[in-house]
C-alpha cells in the first residue's frame, strides 16, 4: 500500500520514521518518482569501495555521536552536500528518528531533519522546498513475505513553523513533524489485518503455481534465508541483509538450473523455465503475502 503526493519535481525532504534498516530507503526509493538521495549511517562508508558503491546510489554518510565524536565534523560537509541537491529541487530523504529499531511505534526525533529544513529555509533561502512527512508500517520484521504500508502526510512548508530561533525552531518542527508521521503509522495488529486480506483473495487465485513455487525454491530459499538470520542475529538488519543476499544470489541459480536442466534432457523449450520459476516464486510470495 503506498501513497505519495509527487506530481511535479520540486526541493523536498522526505522525514521519514526508521523501522527497518536499509530497507526503509530502498522500498521509499523504489516507489517515488523522482530520484531520492539518502542519509544513510557513516560508518558503513568507511571502505572505499563501499563508499564508491554507496555513492552511486546516490547515498550520503550521516555521523552520530556513537561513531566518534571526531566524526561529528563530516556532518557540514553533509548538510552542504544536501543543501546544495535542494537547491538544484532534488529530495533527500532522513530518518528523523535518528537510528533504527523493529517497532510500530513513532520514537523522539533528532534534530536533523529540523536543523537541515531551518539552514534550507532560512540560510540558503530555499523557500519553495517543503517537508514530506513519510511513514512506513511493515506486517513483520522477523516473517517474509512481509507487507509494507507507506503513507505521506500533510507536508510542512515554512509558513507552517511559527518559530523563527533556532532552538525554539527545531522544537516547533519536530513537534509538527511528529504528529504527521504518528498519524499515518499503523499499529501491527492493522498491519497484519492488512496482510490477511490481501492473502484470502491471492489464495484464490494463486495456489497451484505458488505450490509449484514453494516446492521449487524451497531447499534454496531456506538456506539463504537460515544463513541471513545467523549473520544478523541481534541487530535490525535481516530484512535487509536477506533481501540482498537474494537479489544477488537468485539470477545465478535460475541460470545454473536452467542450464543444467537444458544440458542432461537436451530440450531447448527448458529454457522457458528462466521465466517460468521467477513467476511461480512471485505467486507464492503474493500466495503467502
Amino acid at each position: 500500500m503506498i501513497s505519495f503526493n509527487q506530481d511535479k519535481q520540486a526541493p523536498v525532504i522526505l522525514a521519514c520514521n526508521h523501522p527497518n534498516s536499509f530497507l526503509d530507503a530502498l522500498i521509499i526509493g523504489s516507489y517515488y518518482k523522482h530520484p531520492v538521495h539518502f542519509l544513510a549511517r557513516g560508518d558503513v562508508f568507511s571502505k572505499p569501495l563501499v563508499n564508491r558503491l554507496l555513492r552511486a546510489i546516490n547515498m550520503i554518510p550521516v555521523y552520530r555521536i556513537t561513531e566518534g565524536r571526531e566524526q561529528l565534523k563530516h556532518n557540514e560537509g553533509t548538510f552542504e552536500e544536501c543543501l546544495n541537491i535542494l537547491e538544484k529541487d532534488g529530495t533527500v530523504l532522513i530518518f528523523s528518528e535518528g537510528v533504527c529499531k523493529n517497532e510500530y511505534t513513532l520514537r523522539p526525533l533528532k534534530k536533523g531533519t529540523a536543523r537541515l529544513a531551518y539552514m534550507a529555509w532560512y540560510d540558503k533561502k530555499i523557500n519553495s522546498m517543503s517537508i514530506h512527512p513519510v511513514s512506513i508500517s511493515y506486517s513483520s520484521f522477523t516473517k517474509v513475505p512481509i507487507v509494507a504500508c507507506i503513507k505521506q502526510g500533510k507536508s510542512i512548508t515554512q509558513d507552517d513553523v511559527a518559530a523563527k530561533q533556532a532552538a525554539q525552531f527545531y522544537q516547533e518542527f519536530n513537534h509538527t513533524t511528529s504528529e504527521q508521521l504518528k498519524k499515518n503509522l499503523l499499529s501491527e495488529e492493522e498491519m497484519q489485518d492488512l496482510a490477511l486480506a490481501k492473502r484470502q483473495i491471492n489464495q484464490v487465485f494463486l495456489a497451484i503455481p505458488a505450490f509449484i513455487g514453494w516446492l521449487t525454491h524451497k531447499s534454496y530459499y531456506n538456506f539463504v534465508r537460515d544463513y541471513a538470520r545467523r549473520k544478523t542475529a541481534g541487530t535490525v538488519f535481516y530484512h535487509s541483509v536477506l533481501f540482498g543476499l537474494l537479489l544477488i544470489t537468485y539470477p545465478f541459480v535460475i541460470l545454473l538450473l536452467t542450464t543444467l536442466l537444458v544440458l542432461i534432457t537436451h530440450m531447448l523449450l527448458c529454457w522457458l523455465l528462466l521465466f517460468l520459476l521467477p513467476f511461480t516464486a512471485w505467486c507464492y510470495k503474493e500466495y503467502k503475502s
